[in-house]
């Protein structure tokens, strides 16, 4: 079977990275999150007090920004690095969520992802998850696939996977969503839109192995052809 490359995109706390990671592990491929190299601005920008609504002050910051993700013996073995500092433990706090959806709708801010995103695709192999994956990274990626859950089922997956002394509220984490959704949708550069060519998976009641299991059965059906 040839290698081929795979992209999951989705609305915010749809699972896409826990099910991208599963499908590159049982498939050998390399995993990209592209929520984490957007997060990773996001942190250097709070690391370093740069407004995340000044467009000028973020893009002129942006070269000294340095992203790069190192993938170890398996899919979730993997690190996130910031100008060489590993900091995938940092880029999920309620700060740095409110902060990327603000930040992720810059054109420079995209640019600067989309090119980190497009070359660590070269030659398939990959399983790639965010919101225009298949619209706008990867458009001849050989499988899309869209995955959603509704708002309420998103907040409590997010929110499980919270350490218990985050003190972030189930309702709180719910808005932040409904939030980003609106925003990921109405942004005038890449918003979050489903590919023609996606296959379009509601996984609101669906568990996890299902989900997997249904994208690695499409998965080696594009590989065989």
């Amino acid at each position: 079977m040839h290698k081929i490359t795979i992209v999951i995109d989705g609305p915010a706390g749809a699972g896409k990275s826990s099910v991208a990671q599963a499908i590159a592990q049982e498939l050998g491929y390399k995993y990209l999150n592209s929520g984490a190299l957007y997060r990773a601005i996001a942190l250097y920008l709070h690391q370093h007090h740069i407004d995340p609504l000044d467009a000028a002050a973020i893009t002129a910051a942006l070269p000294e920004i340095h992203i790069t993700l190192v993938n170890h013996t398996t899919a979730s073995d993997y690190e996130l690095l910031l100008n060489g500092v590993s900091v995938l433990d940092q880029l999920y706090s309620v700060t740095i969520e409110k902060l990327v959806g603000t930040i992720s709708k810059l054109g420079p801010v995209r640019e600067k992802v989309g090119g980190v995103q497009q070359d660590l695709g070269k030659g398939g192999g990959i399983v790639a998850d965010g919101r225009d994956m298949g619209s706008k990274v990867f458009p001849h990626a050989e499988l899309k696939v869209f995955m959603t859950a509704s708002p309420a089922v998103r907040a409590q997956r997010r929110h499980s996977t919270l350490p218990p002394d985050a003190g972030v509220a189930l309702e709180e984490l719910q808005r932040h969503i409904e939030a980003r959704d609106e925003a990921d949708r109405t942004r005038a550069i890449s918003p979050l839109v489903k590919a023609p060519d996606a296959v379009e998976l509601d996984t609101s009641h669906m568990d996890f192995n299902a989900v997997v299991e249904q994208i690695l059965q499409l998965a080696k059906t594009r590989m065989a052809g």
